[in-house]
């Protein structure tokens, strides 16, 4: 295959940036497969920088695999936001490294200790729900959306139940904020109560990852206090964003489409099945790496210090790999999308997130009567997307 110049592939890419108001960000994915399947998008990084955008599965899959290649460092700008020399691991390291930090989670996200979280988590989740029921309608997002995946956190973390109102503000104004100065702001409050909570963990150690985080080691060294808070901050916003952008677009499917909840509703054991299908559908996250050396693939040519896009919402709706993939189809199998990433970093929370998302669909059910739209359902569409794609607003009813 001859290999094709940057300068021949150049092109927009909506799913950076400003949207129109009302716009659905999924409902622009096919355009960008007409003409290149692969293209060089100026502008379309939060360095400032252009990016590689890869719109096929194929290409995405194998992408996630090229750890000798790509880099992960520098890639969530914390450091930058918060004027320092320091990497969110184990998201920003790369091998061998990557091992040792993630080891110091892996134990959490398993199935034991999960099992033991859940009943607190559907409490939780229990009296969100019953906060705002009696009222017939709420504003999903900020009434349980971003509220939930703080409050799972809290209890993860063995942190007091009662900071969920001023950790949810902090992280909304992270991850929402439109100005750069209270988006570091947010953090640097959040970095210190995660430092405090951390002494706290040291000094009288408990049961729970912070603890843990706090006397780890790494290898036969014990970990360093930026390591310990890089880790308990990925922790916290690793299952914040996602988790609650994807509470968003599944509760407004749902909303959307009486029939399926109907049945859901009728049979909770599809709810795994539809929680991997709208996961498909719609999956939040858009990653980026970095090149750190020059290679060819698909015949594109990628020179060293070269950004590249991997784009979950890209592969996931790919016809080659998914029948009519737009449409949810609950009964679809095999369904082995990329919502989690791939490979190396596969998302390391993925089975507390999944166990959210179907504890939120049983919740609801169990306490609610049938859900509906309260008003335009894509008034609340996305003002601007990048690394996770969020409705700003969802109204509900019922």
């Amino acid at each position: 295959m001859p290999v094709r110049d940057r300068e021949d592939l150049i092109k927009p890419f909506p799913l950076w940036g400003a949207l129109p108001p009302g716009t659905n960000p999924f409902q622009l994915i096919p355009a960008l497969r007409d003409g290149d399947e692969v293209f060089y998008a100026p502008d379309s990084h939060a360095s400032g920088a252009g990016s590689w955008v890869f719109t096929r599965f194929g290409d995405i899959k194998e992408l996630y695999t090229r750890i000798e290649q790509l880099s992960v460092k520098e890639q969530t700008g914390v450091g930058a936001l918060l004027g320092e020399a320091l990497r969110m691991v184990p998201t920003e390291a790369d091998p061998p490294e990557h091992s040792g930090y993630r080891g110091v989670l892996r134990r959490f996200f398993s199935n034991t200790p999960l099992d033991n979280l859940e009943p607190s988590v559907r409490q939780l989740s229990d009296e969100l729900v019953q906060s705002v029921r009696d009222q017939g309608s709420c504003e999903f997002m900020a009434h349980y959306a971003r509220r939930f995946p703080v409050g799972v956190f809290l209890r993860l973390m063995g942190l007091p139940e009662s900071d969920l109102g001023h950790l949810n503000d902090l992280a909304c104004t992270i991850t929402y904020h439109p100005e750069y100065g209270e988006k570091a702001r947010a953090l640097r409050d959040i970095k210190h109560y995660l430092e405090d909570q951390i002494r706290h963990a040291e000094a009288a150690p408990r049961n729970d990852i912070i603890s843990h985080i706090a006397t780890a080691h790494i290898g036969d060294r014990p970990i360093t206090e930026e390591e310990k808070f890089a880790l308990s901050f990925n922790v916290f916003v690793g299952g914040m964003d996602t988790v609650s952008a994807s509470l968003g677009w599944h509760f407004r499917h749902l909303a959307m489409n009486p029939d399926l909840q109907d049945r859901l509703r009728a049979d909770r054991s599809m709810i795994p099945a539809a929680v991997e299908e709208l996961l498909r559908v719609y999956s939040v996250v858009s990653s980026s790496r970095t090149a750190i050396a020059d290679f060819e693939i698909n015949g594109i040519e990628i020179r060293k210090g070269d950004m590249i896009t991997l784009g979950t919402e890209l592969a996931n709706r790919d016809s080659q790999v998914f029948d009519r993939p737009d449409e949810v189809d609950i009964d679809r199998s095999p369904n082995r999308h990329l919502g989690f990433g791939y490979g190396l970093h596969h998302c390391l929370g993925a089975p507390l997130a999944r166990r959210e998302l179907r504890i939120a669909m049983n919740s609801w059910f169990d306490l609610v009567p049938s859900i509906r739209p309260a008003g335009d359902p894509d008034d609340g569409m996305p003002h601007w997307v990048g690394n996770i794609f969020s409705l700003d607003t969802l109204h509900l009813a019922w």
